[in-house]
């Protein structure tokens, strides 16, 4: 019986020790975001609900992905998928109204574009190209640009946007040589992937908060 994973070798629980537990990155990111919005925001105002629901998809990210490198059943990997997803189309969201500082409507069609350009590369690449990591092009492209584009306009975001998008290309180089790797490396590298995403989540996090006004004190 094939598996997805170099690691997983039977369809047991435990099959995957470090694929699992490397997503307690998930959960050490937003615990250091959310300490970071109380600390920036103390939370006397309003809240900002897309960076505090960017920080608890965070948490429900590395659950997800635990669950589906332990159970391995249909439904956790939707417990894997799903949340990622939402992560990605609000973060896209909160860029375009917070750092590039568009309108609704200007906003709306790059959001609509994306999703073009995600269904489009779905449809015209291989799913299994890359180890199936190209289901994750479309989001790093957009980073690439969005952080491109913060440097070009001197955004307080730029600095974290780049090295998210740096250390996804990593990422990304991690997930996709798993399997191919696997003779040298029993664990697999699938692992490095959760951990380095971890980060990668939390720059993205800095990046959304760098622009908004901090609250004073009440």
């Amino acid at each position: 019986m094939a598996f997805a994973y170099c690691e997983r070798t039977d369809p047991a629980f435990w099959a995957e020790p470090a694929n699992a537990v490397s997503n307690l990155a998930f959960l050490v990111s937003a615990i250091a975001a959310w300490a970071l919005y109380r600390r920036t925001f103390q939370l006397n105002g309003p809240p900002h609900w897309d960076i505090m629901a960017l920080i608890g998809l965070m948490a429900v990210i590395g659950t997800g992905s635990f669950l589906w490198h332990t159970v391995a059943t249909g439904w956790a990997e939707l417990a894997d998928i799903i949340p990622i997803w939402l992560f990605v189309n609000l973060f896209l969201i909160s860029f375009l109204l917070r750092v590039a500082g568009l309108g609704l409507g200007t906003a709306a069609l790059w959001w609509f574009a994306f999703q073009v350009l995600d269904y489009t590369t779905r449809l015209v690449l291989p799913a299994e190209l890359c180890n199936g990591s190209v289901v994750y092009f479309p989001s790093l492209v957009a980073l690439v640009a969005a952080a491109t584009y913060a440097r070009r306009t001197r955004r307080a975001a730029a600095p974290y946007l780049l090295g998210g998008a740096a250390l996804l290309i990593v990422s990304l180089g991690f997930r996709s040589v798993d399997n191919a790797a696997c003779g040298a490396l029993p664990l697999g590298t699938h692992f490095l992937w959760h951990l380095c995403n971890g980060a990668v989540l939390y720059l993205l996090l800095l990046g959304v908060m760098t622009s908004v006004p901090a609250r004073a004190t009440a």
